[in-house]
């Protein structure tokens, strides 16, 4: 291949079928067990890897061996695909994990189990990755750089409850009745005081949602990180533990320890909140990066760092600005383990547009951190990281 060339690129949270990478040698084994000679294992997960000494941040093909094995796609520069001759080839990468015995307590959209709904309780916004969306930015718009933290999401919010009907209110089709509430989530699901998570129990985000509530305004929902740990052990971490070792750099290894645990500098049992996003009015006004730092600064809450505020000129500007800044690999926030990546929101857009873009260092060592997790009982959060 030479510059210019048109590829089809197969980023690293992503998973390949094996009919279509047998195709271009990427898998280390056939379904039969016997060598192919590539770097995929069965699963199809690609990976960030070292290829002798060199970052490699996922696959690409050159579309001319595509359209030579399969025929002409008429791909156009930037598409986004996932199948080819109407059969899907690649998706995102999600561990098989098996059916739970139980019925959850809590479900989407915010609807509790005993029928409690809370209908202006919005979502955690997921953040697609920079990369794939680089068309999505014009000249002159105001972009806000933020470190992005690895940790559960959460969200409170002041706002009111629909009560179930009984009987008579269901025959004589009456309104629900209505109550003030504050409620708790994380990205899709409403957390109660016996709710039985992830984590065994969700009494770590408990201290955070109290802390909040009697600064919350009618219609006001907050959206933030909780980083550290969810136990009293050392193991009890929120987000798996890393093995630094797996990116094949001694000074890498010398600089952060055989291990990346997320601390944020807590300490076992401890964990702290850093608030990224605020709407009010039921969602209407979404809150700007500085009356986000304001608030939090009024009220004594972390708010999520701010990198820069700067205006966009060009996509190779943003690249520099955020290679630059990945310089020093190391978090700012206790320096102890190695920098997930930025976040970079569009200001001046109605709703809330952000994208996220990882360090190398942090895709190699959570590729091997959400593999050992256990796939019967994975979170939301570390699903949202693959």
């Amino acid at each position: 291949m030479k510059t210019g060339d048109l590829v089809l690129y197969l980023p690293t949270d992503g998973q390949v079928d094996h009919w279509f990478g047998d195709k271009f040698t990427l898998f280390r084994k056939n379904e039969d067990g016997t060598e192919q000679g590539g770097y995929l294992e069965n699963n199809g997960h690609v990976r960030a890897i070292k290829l002798r000494g060199n970052e490699s941040s996922g696959i690409v093909i050159s579309l001319e061996r595509v359209y030579e094995i399969f025929g002409n796609q008429h791909w156009k520069n930037g598409d986004k695909v996932n199948t080819i001759n109407g059969k899907e080839f690649c998706r995102k990468y999600i561990p098989k994990r098996k059916t739970p015995s139980t019925t959850p307590k809590t479900s989407y959209k915010g609807r509790k189990a005993e029928g409690i709904t809370y209908p202006e309780f919005a979502m955690h916004t997921d953040t697609e990755q920079l990369a794939y969306n680089l068309d999505k930015f014009r000249p002159g718009d105001e972009l806000n750089m933020t470190l992005k933290m690895h940790g559960t999401s959460q969200r409170s919010m002041n706002t009111y409850a629909e009560l179930p009907n009984g009987f008579f209110r269901r025959l004589f089709h009456m309104k629900k009745r209505t109550k003030q509430a504050y409620v708790l989530g994380t990205r899709r699901c409403v957390v109660t005081e016996n709710s039985q998570g992830y984590y065994g129990n969700d009494q770590f985000r408990m201290p955070h949602h109290e802390a909040l509530k009697p600064h919350l305004e009618p219609g006001m929902e907050v959206f933030y990180e909780v980083v550290g740990y969810y136990g009293p052990n050392e193991e009890n971490t929120i987000m798996p533990i890393g093995d630094n070792t797996k990116v094949n750099d001694k000074a890498f290894v010398k600089q952060f320890g055989k291990r990346s645990i997320f601390s944020y500098g807590c300490e076992p049992g401890q964990s702290k909140m850093y608030i990224y996003r605020i709407t009010s009015e039921n969602g209407e006004r979404e809150w700007t990066p500085d009356e986000i730092t304001a608030w939090c600064d009024w009220h004594g809450f972390n708010r999520v760092p701010v990198i820069e505020n700067f205006t966009f000129t060009t996509v190779e500007d943003l690249q520099e600005r955020i290679n630059k800044y990945f310089e020093d690999l190391a978090d700012p926030i206790g320096r102890t383990h190695v920098k997930e990546g930025v976040v970079i929101r569009i200001v001046n857009r109605r709703t809330f547009t952000a994208f996220k873009s990882k360090t190398f260092e942090f895709k190699v060592i959570s590729g091997i951190a959400t593999e050992s997790v256990n796939s019967s009982n994975i979170s939301e959060d570390v699903l949202a990281e693959m």
